[in-house]
């Protein structure tokens, strides 16, 4: 309103303070926004057949602008089917995929892989996992501006950012949210990182 109202009447100085201002407000209202879908993960509603593959053509679809201005490349083998919720799965491949656009390298077409492969009953004790399911593990890689690995507990936290605010904006809680639904899945999520080569995301889900 004041925006339309009175952004004549300002001189240049007042012009960006106001700017300032509604770029504050827009940030504020994402955060809240991220929060609401953050507490909402507690209440998945009732688990059903999903096919990940449906999933992620869904997400594709919904990406599909920004997929072509990015001018990337995605290559999906073909996922399992689990029990779990459809809505919550497809944000779980929205935000990962989303960071992959994100984070890619100045000049670099993004490359996003998502494959998939069964668990090894061996691994399921060093996952903490229940011994009596069979898991899938998928795979989502990317060739973005990756991380360092020491990091790589710490950016599933609550707004936590490795990068500037400016130059890759965001609220700092889709890795948080993805770990809080994969964790209400019986499953587990995880990550890997090479500075300046990409970053490799597993996620663990127990097979219908």
């Amino acid at each position: 309103m004041l925006e339309k109202n009175h952004s004549g009447e300002l001189n240049y100085e007042g012009r960006l303070y106001l700017d300032k201002i509604l770029k504050a407000s827009t940030g504020m209202s994402g955060l809240i926004n991220n929060l609401l879908e953050f507490s909402k993960v507690s209440y998945l509603p009732p688990a059903s057949q999903v096919d990940l593959n449906f999933v992620v053509t869904q997400v594709l679809s919904e990406l599909d602008l920004r997929i072509d201005e990015a001018n990337a490349t995605i290559h999906t083998d073909h996922l399992p089917e689990i029990q779990g919720s459809f809505t919550s799965l497809k944000q779980v491949f929205t935000n990962l995929i989303s960071n992959s656009l994100k984070f890619s390298r100045n000049g670099v077409a993004p490359q996003i892989e998502i494959t998939s492969s069964m668990l090894a009953a061996s691994r399921k004790s060093d996952l903490g996992l229940d011994d009596g399911y069979e898991y899938a593990e998928i795979h989502v890689r990317d060739n973005g501006i990756g991380f360092e690995n020491e990091y790589a507990l710490h950016i599933f936290n609550k707004f936590s950012r490795l990068n500037g605010r400016s130059e890759y904006p965001g609220s700092g809680i889709g890795l948080a949210i993805c770990k809080k639904i994969i964790e209400r899945h019986h499953g587990s999520i995880w990550a890997e990182g090479v500075p300046g080569e990409g970053a490799w995301f597993h996620i663990v889900l127990p097979l219908s």
